[in-house]
């Protein structure tokens, strides 16, 4: 006879990252909408002079907060359909047609949790958004090249920040995916470009 495998202790620890989840996907909503209401409250000010100069990069940092997001939610998402498979395979109604521990084994795989990931490198680019407009409003009243090419340098900067944040999302998909039962995923790509620059 098998013995029963009880997941109520995995099943909690799902139900406390969604709970993370949805936290994490209310702070990036909240960090956009609170900079984008705080730079328009006000006809006279700091700010409003902040958005006339760097909208570009604001508009940017608030965008990639918000697919921070949505990516955070994704990921509360994938991690519902997992809970719910383990609960349908413990009351045996014949719906889920993997084991319990294949259950557990793609549930707790990298290739899971790839939208985490991505969620955080979008936020960061949203952060990175929102300080580099920053820094150039206040250093472009010090430096005039800024301020007379602060077109260019705003569409260059978004540009490189557009294409950084997308290859680095690919990449973190393509690792995750691909090594998604390595304990150590980074150890093995490396090990694997290795060994592909070594071939004869």
């Amino acid at each position: 006879m098998v013995k029963s495998i009880d997941t109520k202790d995995y099943r909690e620890y799902l139900d406390k990252e969604m709970s993370i989840m949805g936290i994490l996907s209310a702070f990036s909503v909240l960090t956009a909408g609170g900079v984008l209401s705080a730079i328009m409250a006000s006809d006279k000010s700091p700010a409003e002079a902040l958005w006339r100069s760097e909208s570009p990069l604001v508009t940017a940092g608030a965008v990639f907060c918000v697919l921070a997001a949505s990516f955070f939610y994704k990921q509360r998402s994938d991690l519902a359909w997992h809970y719910g498979r383990l609960c349908l395979k413990e009351a045996d109604n014949g719906l889920v047609d993997l084991t319990i521990p294949e259950l557990l084994k793609e549930a707790d795989s990298w290739a899971t949790w790839w939208p985490y990931s991505v969620a955080f490198t979008s936020l960061i680019s949203g952060f990175i958004g929102f300080g580099l407009g920053l820094i150039f409003f206040i250093a472009s009243d010090h430096w005039f090249w800024l301020k007379s090419h602060q077109s260019a340098i705003n569409g260059g900067l978004l540009a490189i920040g557009l294409c950084a944040s997308c290859n680095i999302a690919r990449y973190q998909y393509f690792v995750l995916n691909r090594y998604k039962y390595e304990d150590d995923y980074c150890k093995a790509y490396r090990k694997d470009r290795l060994n592909f620059w070594r071939r004869p």
